[in-house]
């Protein structure tokens, strides 16, 4: 049970977090700010399990983000040669990378709609 002062406090900062979301995205922030805070308010999630997943929520962005700088890197450089292992690496992150989003995407497609 949390206690009026820590309740207080959590008002705050979702309240933070509702008025950037609202300046950096106009109406459509106020409408995600909306449909999240209903979602967290309805499902409650184990902290184990919310501390297991916080190191990998980065993951696909950081991944995307390699892609891009190699993108880059073989515009400047060049294609690796086919079937070298510079390519055959390239082509299976590209993979892993889009089916992990793919998997994500339908799990959450899948929560929301419960």
């Amino acid at each position: 049970m949390q206690k009026p002062y820590q309740m207080k406090q959590a008002q705050v900062l979702v309240q933070q977090v509702k008025n950037q979301m609202i300046q950096r995205l106009d109406y459509d922030g106020e409408e995600l700010f909306l449909q999240a805070y209903t979602f967290f308010k309805e499902n409650t999630f184990d902290t184990k399990i919310v501390k297991l997943i916080q190191p990998y929520s980065g993951l696909p962005e950081q991944t995307l983000l390699f892609l891009q700088h190699l993108k880059c890197w073989t515009d400047k450089c060049g294609e690796p040669p086919v079937n070298s292992q510079a390519q055959t690496t390239i082509s299976g992150v590209e993979k892993t990378i889009w089916e992990y989003l793919r998997a994500l995407s339908r799990t959450c497609s899948t929560e929301v709609a419960r």
